[in-house]
C-alpha cells in the first residue's frame, strides 16, 4: 500500500493552465504581497493591494489564497494562523495525528529523539538557549565561556543585514568549527564546540511540532543540543509533496521567517505516497532530491539503516529514517554541506555513498575510481 493514485505536479499545472486559458483568466506570476504597506482599505473593505515589485491591483473582491492568511493579516482582519487546538471546536482529528503519521514512533522510539511537545503557544527560536546551555555545561565549559560563545552564535544567526546565503554561511562556520572565547581579556582562548561532531551519539537530539515563529508554523523541527538543524513539512497523501517544498521556500523569504533558517542544514517535505525529498536552505524546488539507500554500502551506519527501514513499508518512513538517524544526520551536516559561489549545496545519495566507500580505500592507502555519470 505504499503507492496510490496521484498526478505529477507538472501535469496538474498544465491542466490548471488550460482551464485558466479557456476562461481568459490573466495570471500574474512572481508577484509577492507587500505585507508592510501593500493593502489599501476603504470603509473597512480592501480596495487595492500592492506587490513588492510596486504593481497595484484594485478589485471589488479579494480572496486570500496564501498559505497562512498573509492578506488578511496585512489588512488587519481577525484570523487564526494554522490549525486550531482540539479544544477550540471540540474536534478530535484536527492538527497533527501522531498515530497516523507515526512521528512519535519514528523520532522518539525508533530514532531516540526527545519530544519537546507542541510549540504553537510559545516564543520559539532556532537557538533554544536553555537546552544549549545544558549541553555545554555537561561538556565542562564554564558559565562565562558559555555566555560569550552563545552571544557570538546569536549575533551571527540574528544578523539582518545579509541575505540567506551569507547568513547561513557565517552561522554554519560557527556551528561546524566552534567559536574561540576567553574568560577575560588576555587569557588563553578556548574553542567552544556547539556540537560534538566526533561523537554523534554524545549530542542531545530533540523534535518539536507546530513550531510557531511570528505568523508561520513549520510542521516539525529537529534540534541538536537546542539548535534547529532541520525543518520538515508533511502533507496528506492526497496533497503533493511539492506543496510542502513551496511552503518551505516561502518561509525562507526575507519578509517571512528567513532568520529562523540561519541554523538550518536540511529542509525536507513529504507525504506517505511519494516519500520525502530533501534539500538545504535556498535549494530551488526542481533540485529537491529523493533519497535511496545503497544496498552495497558497507559502513556501519548504512548497514544499520538498511536493517531499520526494512520494518517500514511506506517510503516516507524509510526516507525519514535514512536522513534523520542520529549518526547519518550528523554526517550529512558536518561533511556534506558546502557553500559554492553563492549557492549552498548538499549531496545526492550517490555522492554520499561514493564518498563513504572511498574512505576505506583512503585508510588503506589504496587508489580507486568513482564513476560519476550524469545519466
Amino acid at each position: 500500500t505504499e503507492t496510490m493514485w496521484v498526478f505529477e505536479p507538472k501535469v496538474g499545472e498544465q491542466v490548471y493552465n488550460c482551464w485558466l486559458a479557456e476562461k481568459g483568466v490573466l495570471v500574474h506570476r512572481g508577484e509577492f504581497l507587500d505585507r508592510e504597506n501593500g493593502v489599501e482599505l476603504e470603509g473597512g473593505r480592501i480596495a487595492k493591494i500592492r506587490t513588492l515589485s510596486g504593481k497595484t491591483y484594485a478589485g471589488k473582491m479579494f480572496i486570500d489564497c496564501t498559505f497562512e492568511g498573509d492578506l488578511m493579516a496585512a489588512a488587519g482582519c481577525d484570523y487564526h494562523v494554522g490549525r486550531e487546538s482540539n479544544s477550540v471546536y471540540g474536534e478530535e482529528w484536527n492538527g497533527l495525528q501522531k498515530g497516523v503519521l507515526h512521528h512519535d514512533h519514528f523520532f522518539v522510539q525508533e530514532l531516540g529523539y526527545t519530544y519537546l511537545g507542541d510549540f504553537t503557544e510559545r516564543k520559539n527560536s532556532n537557538i533554544e538557549t536553555e537546552l544549549l546551555t545544558k549541553f555545554l555545561t555537561g561538556k565542562g565549559y564554564s558559565s562565562v565561556l558559555i555566555r560569550r560563545a552563545l552571544k557570538e552564535l546569536q549575533d551571527a544567526a540574528g544578523d539582518q543585514s545579509v541575505n540567506l546565503y551569507d547568513l547561513n554561511e557565517q552561522t554554519y562556520k560557527k556551528l561546524r568549527y566552534g567559536v574561540k572565547v576567553s574568560e577575560s581579556v588576555g587569557q588563553h582562548k578556548t574553542t567552544v564546540q556547539f556540537v560534538d561532531w566526533e561523537h554523534p551519539l554524545e549530542n542531545d537530539f530533540y523534535i518539536a511540532e507546530e513550531v510557531t515563529i511570528k505568523h508561520k508554523r513549520p510542521d516539525l523541527v529537529l534540534y541538536i543540543n537546542g539548535i534547529a538543524f532541520a525543518v520538515i513539512e508533511l502533507k496528506r497523501s492526497t496533497v503533493s509533496m511539492s506543496e510542502g517544498i513551496r511552503q518551505n521556500l516561502t518561509n525562507q523569504r526575507h519578509d517571512m521567517i528567513m532568520q529562523f533558517f540561519a541554523t538550518i542544514g536540511l529542509v525536507l517535505a513529504g507525504n506517505d505516497s511519494e516519500g520525502a525529498r530533501y534539500g538545504t536552505t535556498g535549494t530551488p524546488e526542481m533540485y529537491y532530491l529523493s533519497w535511496k539507500e545503497d544496498p552495497n554500502a558497507k559502513d556501519d551506519v548504512s548497514v544499520k539503516v538498511r536493517d531499520q527501514i526494512e520494518k517500514y513499508p511506506l517510503r516516507l518512513d524509510k526516507n525519514l529514517i535514512s536522513l534523520c538517524r542520529k549518526e547519518r544526520f550528523i554526517e550529512l551536516l558536518h561533511n556534506f554541506i558546502v557553500f559554492d559561489s553563492g549557492v549552498k549545496k548538499t549531496c545526492r545519495p550517490n555522492q554520499f555513498f561514493g564518498n563513504m566507500a572511498a574512505r576505506d580505500f583512503v585508510r588503506r592507502h589504496e587508489g580507486g575510481i568513482i564513476w560519476h555519470t550524469q545519466g
